[in-house]
């Protein structure tokens, strides 16, 4: 393709760090907007779908988190009866207090994966394939539900300290 078209996207003139920059500013809209103007962000870097990835699923935190998940996280029905019976001790006729009696650290071992390096993984991807499995996921869903519930709990506690402190 040549001709005005082509000359007239003042976006090619560009350095790409400079379109990266520009990038970094937009939303997911702007950026599909600007595709279809610009022949020069019909390529976008990998780190950008990050990016979208975070915004717009804030609920996939291992996108955007070192931290290990929580042990009660990692913990299914199953493991909490079988601690609770090793807490029965012999001679015992009610139960005591369910304590740890599972190895913490192994057990989180097994729950704690190796981040996905940043530079490698393909974020368009994984974003596409969110997107196409969404309705079998049904963890994802549920993420997802808690996720905006606990936001607007949020906006209405602080409603309630603002008003609560006038």
């Amino acid at each position: 393709m040549k001709g005005p078209a082509l000359t007239s996207d003042s976006f090619r003139r560009l350095p790409r760090e400079i379109r990266n920059i520009i990038l970094n500013y937009l939303n997911s809209q702007d950026i599909a907007s600007l595709r279809l103007v610009s022949r020069a962000f019909h390529q976008l870097p990998i780190s950008l779908w990050q990016r979208l990835l975070r915004e717009k699923m804030p609920w996939l935190w291992e996108i955007w988190s070192d931290e290990p998940p929580y042990y009660w996280a990692t913990v299914t029905a199953e493991d909490i009866g079988n601690n609770r019976r090793e807490a029965l001790a012999p001679g015992m006729s009610t139960p005591t207090i369910v304590s740890h009696t599972i190895n913490v650290q192994e057990h989180m071992s097994q729950w704690a994966l190796p981040k996905p390096p940043y530079g490698r993984t393909n974020w368009y991807m994984l974003d596409l394939d969110i997107k196409r499995n969404r309705k079998e996921s049904r963890g994802l869903r549920n993420r997802e539900r808690i996720w905006n519930y606990q936001e607007k709990m949020l906006v209405q506690l602080k409603r309630h300290i603002r008003d609560s402190a006038i």
